[in-house]
């Protein structure tokens, strides 16, 4: 079966009686065939016993086409199975792949106007894949602003898989749109996918987050958070396809990277409280994978020689002020602390970056405080406390899109979340800046 008779079979919808096979049995069942869930069986003669194995096979007989099924959901009238592949699908030697999931109508708004809506990325020097933005494959409405990533070269399943996984991750934080819907996955033994073999695969619904780091829309996007006297030009800001490129590539082979942008991704869908109990260690994993670097000792040379240089300057005239920032720039530089990460960076940091930075053990210790109470004794304090976490956790998001936008080599504004928000989470008194420089 080539790929687009293949395509066209998996977004086909309707009602029709398959040949359900099991353990050298053979019985007909009425069942629905869903683009977006698989398959659901919904007839009362359909009892879970009739399968004696957690996988099974069904043939389309109208198609000749048979597709092994695994992963159930159980519902009171109905049985989802919404993980099935073709017989011959290898998930072990290497193939040509291409994935096609549904995409969103601006999930590419942060680089700006893409060429042919087509991008390539090298992944590892060694593996290369195009990314299409949006491609239509027929008239079906349905099949319509799909994603493509495809190969160039024969890469494993597993590879593959993470590869695509790498490129959702890394577009989810960008735009706030994780796409986990359902995929199509097709492998072939050819670029041109004459004859394909796939498989499809949903585990649960897209998750949409209102955060983004950057913006090249800040008076479109978050003109109601913003004094309207405030000149917002110059704050827009976009991603580079290289630096999109490098993110990637920080995702695919830094557990850090990837694990950070999997948890910005699950706070979205968690409680209020645990968000920034969920996204401190990630903070904290990424200040200490900084700090570990060993700096370049040129650079540790000059920056001693200027302060020394001041010194000289300045010396019967110095004040206490500016002897500690001079200290401060000559401490050693490994120390393990998150105000040295930002040192490092070359990034400013505020009085209330430093109260983050001493957030640790509150939030990953389990203690409870608001700024005016101890003490959580009524339902006041419990919003009080609710809008407190809030706050920290759109902050803990700001330092961690400073640390990852500037290792991808962006340059422009990053938005403070904490800041932008204040009136939302209740934090009035914050006199934070809008919006933060990467040079």
């Amino acid at each position: 079966m080539n790929f687009e008779k293949a395509y066209k079979w998996l977004v086909k919808e309707g009602r029709k009686e398959y040949l359900l096979k099991d353990n050298y049995k053979e019985n007909k069942y009425l069942f629905f065939k869903s683009a977006k869930q698989g398959f659901i069986f919904e007839q009362n003669r359909f009892r879970e016993n009739s399968i004696s194995e957690e996988t099974f096979l069904i043939k389309d007989i109208e198609e000749d086409l048979e597709v092994n099924i695994t992963k159930k959901i159980f519902l009171k009238h109905n049985s989802k199975f919404y993980h099935f592949k073709t017989l011959l699908f290898d998930e072990e030697k290497e193939k040509f792949y291409k994935c096609i999931l549904p995409s969103h109508p601006k999930l590419f708004d942060f680089l700006g106007v893409i060429e042919e809506e087509k991008l390539s990325i090298n992944i590892s020097k060694s593996k290369k894949v195009l990314v299409v933005v949006k491609e239509n494959y027929d008239n079906d409405s349905y099949s319509k602003k799909r994603l493509t990533i495809k190969t160039y070269g024969r890469v494993t399943l597993k590879a593959f898989k993470h590869i695509v996984n790498s490129i959702i991750l890394s577009l989810g934080y960008l735009t706030g749109s994780f796409l986990r819907g359902e995929k199509f996955y097709f492998q072939s033994d050819n670029l041109d996918f004459s004859e394909v073999e796939f498989l499809f695969r949903n585990s649960q619904e897209n998750i949409l987050s209102y955060l983004k780091p950057i913006s090249n829309n800040i008076k479109g996007s978050y003109d109601r958070f913003i004094d309207h006297n405030t000149s917002l030009e110059k704050f827009n800001s976009k991603i580079t396809t290289k630096q999109f490129e490098v993110l990637v590539n920080k995702v695919f082979n830094e557990k850090i990277f990837y694990l950070s942008l999997s948890l910005i991704r699950d706070t979205v869908v968690s409680g209020v409280l645990t968000r920034p109990i969920i996204l401190y260690p990630a903070f904290e994993s990424l200040c200490k994978t900084i700090n570990q670097r060993k700096i370049n000792e040129k650079d540790k040379i000059l920056k001693e020689y200027r302060c020394l240089e001041i010194l000289k300057r300045y010396k019967d005239e110095i004040s206490q002020e500016d002897f500690l920032s001079i200290k401060d720039a000559l401490k050693p530089i490994n120390t393990p602390v998150y105000q040295n990460t930002f040192i490092r960076l070359g990034q400013e940091i505020s009085e209330e970056d430093r109260k983050v930075f001493c957030l640790r053990n509150k939030l990953l210790h389990g203690s409870f405080t608001t700024k005016t109470s101890n003490r959580i004794s009524n339902e006041s304090d419990i919003v009080e406390l609710n809008l407190l976490y809030l706050s920290y956790y759109y902050h803990i998001y700001t330092l961690i899109s400073r640390i990852i936008l500037q290792e991808i080599g962006f340059k422009g504004y990053v938005i403070q979340q904490h800041q932008l928000r204040k009136n939302m989470t209740n934090q009035n008194d914050l006199e934070e800046k809008l919006f933060i420089e990467i040079k």
